[in-house]
C-alpha cells in the first residue's frame, strides 16, 4: 500500500500532466470553434452532464464508499452487478440516438462510456490504488487532444462532431487501458446477485445528492439559455466553467486522502476524536492551492488571454469572480465527505436539494437583470448556503 507521502506526489504528478493537457485541449477548442459552436458545444455538455446522474443512477459513489470502508467490501459484487447490467441497457437505448440526431448519439455515448471509467476508477480509489484512479483522467484527455488535433491538421478545422468522436474513441482506450487490465472485481461481479433494497436505497440517496449537487451547477447555462443570451456570452461563461472544474480536480485528492483517512480510523466506529485526520488539517493546504490559483489568474489572465485566446478576453472577468465560489467548494468537499463516511447521505441529498431550489430561485430572479453576473452571484451564495449548512449539521453531531 502506497504511503500518504508516496501517494501525494503520484497525485501531484499526474495533476501537472492533467493541467498541461486540459489547457492544451480547452485552447485547442477555443481557438479552432467558432464562439457560436463553442457556445452550443457548451450546452451540451451541461445537458449531458444532468443526463450522466441518471446514467451512473449513484453507482459511483456507492463503490467509493464501499471500497473505502473494509466492512463493506461484501456489498460491492451487487452494486457492481446493478451497475453493469443497468448501464448495458442504457447503451441499448442509446443506440435509438444514431437515427435520430449523430451529434446528440455521440455526446450520450462518450458520457456513458466516461461513467463507466469514472465509476471504475472510483472502485480502485477506495481501494487505494491511487495510481490508477491519478492517471485514468489525465490520459483519457491526452488521447482526446491527440484525436483533436488529428482531425485538425487533416483538414485545418475542428467540427463538434469531430469533437466528440475524438472523445469517444479517448474515453474507450482509457477504459481498455485501466479498467479492462484489472478487471477481477468487474468480473465477478457480472454473476453476482441484484441489489438488496437496502443497498436500492442507498443508491437513491447517491442519486438525490448528485441530482441536486450537479444540477445546480449545469442548469445555470440551461437558464442563460432560456433567457435567450446569446451563444457568444454563453460560450464566456462556459469556458470560465472549465477552468473551474480544472481548479477543481487540481484539489480533490485532498478530499480522497480525506475520506481514506477517516476510514482507516476504526471505520466510524471508535469514540475517540479523530485527531490525524481533521478537517482543518485538510483545509488549510487545499484553501492555500485555490488563493494562489486565483493570485495567479488575477496577474496573468490579462497578459495571457490577449495572446492565447484573444476571443475570449471578455471572459476574464467572468473567469475571476468565479474563482470566489471556490472557496466555500473546499469547505463543501470536505464536510460533505464527513457525512458520507458516517452514514449520513441523506442529511447531505436534503442540504444540496434546499440549495437546488435555492440557486434556480435566485437564477431566476438575477439573470433577466444582471445576465451573467447574475449566475457568478448566484454561485457564489448556494456554495456558501451549503457550506453554512454543513457546518451547522457537522457541528452539531460532533458537540
Amino acid at each position: 500500500m502506497p504511503t500518504i507521502s508516496r501517494s501525494f506526489f503520484i497525485y501531484f504528478f499526474s495533476t501537472i500532466i492533467n493541467l498541461l493537457v486540459s489547457y492544451g485541449l480547452l485552447v485547442l477548442l477555443l481557438k479552432t470553434l467558432p464562439k457560436a459552436q463553442y457556445g452550443q458545444y457548451g450546452l451540451y455538455i451541461s445537458v449531458f452532464s444532468i443526463v450522466l446522474i441518471f446514467y451512473n443512477f449513484g453507482h459511483k459513489e456507492a463503490v467509493f464508499k464501499f471500497s473505502s470502508k473494509n466492512n463493506y467490501l461484501h456489498k460491492l459484487n451487487a452494486l457492481f452487478s446493478s451497475f453493469f447490467i443497468w448501464n448495458f441497457i442504457l447503451f441499448a437505448a442509446i443506440q435509438i440516438l444514431l437515427w435520430l440526431n449523430f451529434t446528440i448519439y455521440l455526446v450520450a455515448m462518450v458520457f456513458l462510456l466516461n461513467n463507466w471509467l469514472l465509476t471504475g476508477v472510483a472502485y480502485f480509489r477506495g481501494q487505494k490504488r491511487y495510481k490508477i484512479d491519478a492517471f485514468a483522467l489525465p490520459t483519457q484527455r491526452f488521447f482526446w487532444l491527440l484525436f483533436c488535433l488529428g482531425f485538425f491538421l487533416i483538414h485545418d478545422e475542428l467540427t463538434l462532431n469531430e469533437v466528440f468522436i475524438a472523445a469517444l474513441a479517448a474515453s474507450a482506450i482509457t477504459v481498455v487501458i485501466f479498467i479492462i487490465p484489472s478487471k477481477a472485481q468487474f468480473k465477478t461481479a457480472l454473476t453476482s446477485a441484484f441489489l438488496q433494497q437496502s443497498q436500492f436505497r442507498l443508491l437513491i440517496k447517491f442519486l438525490i445528492i448528485e441530482a441536486s449537487s450537479v444540477f445546480y451547477l449545469k442548469s445555470d447555462v440551461l437558464l442563460l439559455h432560456f433567457y435567450h443570451i446569446k451563444l457568444s456570452i454563453i460560450a464566456d461563461y462556459f469556458f470560465a466553467i472549465q477552468l473551474f472544474e480544472i481548479i477543481v480536480l487540481i484539489i480533490m485528492p485532498i478530499g480522497y486522502f480525506y475520506f481514506n483517512g477517516l476510514s482507516n480510523q476504526g471505520n466510524g466506529k471508535s469514540d475517540k476524536p479523530i485527531k490525524k485526520y481533521t478537517i482543518k488539517s485538510y483545509l488549510l493546504p487545499m484553501l492555500l492551492i485555490v488563493f494562489s490559483i486565483q493570485l495567479g489568474v488575477f496577474f496573468l489572465a490579462p497578459i495571457v488571454f490577449p495572446w492565447v485566446i484573444p476571443k475570449y478576453v471578455s471572459s476574464i472577468n467572468s473567469v475571476l469572480l468565479m474563482i470566489f465560489a471556490l472557496y466555500p467548494v473546499v469547505v463543501n468537499i470536505l464536510l460533505s465527505s464527513k457525512l458520507i463516511f458516517e452514514n449520513r447521505e441523506f442529511v447531505y441529498a436534503k442540504i444540496c436539494f434546499i440549495a437546488l431550489i435555492f440557486n434556480v430561485i435566485i437564477n431566476l430572479l438575477l439573470i433577466p437583470y444582471w445576465h451573467v453576473e447574475g449566475v457568478l452571484v448566484t454561485k457564489f451564495l448556494t456554495e456558501l448556503l451549503i457550506s453554512v449548512f454543513l457546518f451547522r449539521v457537522v457541528k452539531k453531531n460532533n458537540s
